[in-house]
């Protein structure tokens, strides 16, 4: 008969918050749906309008907004919530996951309806094609985020130490004395 597996080890399952990865990718999913979904009309400008009016203007703009204005609020609220289950449980979100939503507002940044993108070189010329910049601009909060492109990431240790060792043995096996 074979062991049991712990309640906490990592198995075929899915790990020990498997349940916990499913809520996550499940919000996530659910606002990525209600964001595509919303008129592009009600997306972002009437959530930002200048809040300089009275409280009593504010109630009765509150009443007389439409119910998909009310509703677009709601995909922020579901990023947030997944932001905050990850932050509580210290699950990692993947770096596609933290790309696609704004750090500041929580929105999701869709190119062309949410947010803007371009990609900027400073250097001299544009001379040199390694310090190109992908810049994400949110046009809810006018956040910029920018990401380097064109960098090739270095391996990670471990990958570097198994490719020096497979190196090493393979010449070691190669290499025959007389």
């Amino acid at each position: 008969m074979a062991p049991k597996a712990k309640k906490g080890d990592k198995g075929a399952a899915g790990g020990a918050h498997s349940h916990i990865r499913a809520r996550m990718a499940y919000l996530h999913k659910a606002a990525t749906y209600l964001q595509t979904h919303l008129k592009p009309e009600t997306n972002i400008t009437t959530q930002y309008a200048d809040n300089n009016d009275d409280d009593v203007e504010a109630n009765e703009n509150k009443a007389s907004q439409p119910k998909s204005i009310i509703q677009a609020t709601i995909p922020r609220q579901y990023i947030t919530q997944m932001r905050s289950i990850a932050q509580k449980t210290q699950q990692r979100l993947s770096q596609e996951t933290k790309r696609g939503f704004c750090k500041r507002c929580d929105l999701l940044l869709i190119p062309g309806e949410t947010c803007t993108e371009e990609i900027q070189n400073e250097s001299k010329g544009r001379r040199k094609p390694w310090a190109d910049v992908l810049v994400i601009r949110c046009k809810a909060c006018e956040t910029v985020k920018r990401f380097p492109q064109n960098q090739k990431r270095s391996a990670k240790l471990a990958v570097r130490r198994k490719e020096a060792k497979a190196t090493t043995a393979g010449t070691k096996v190669g290499v025959e004395g007389p």
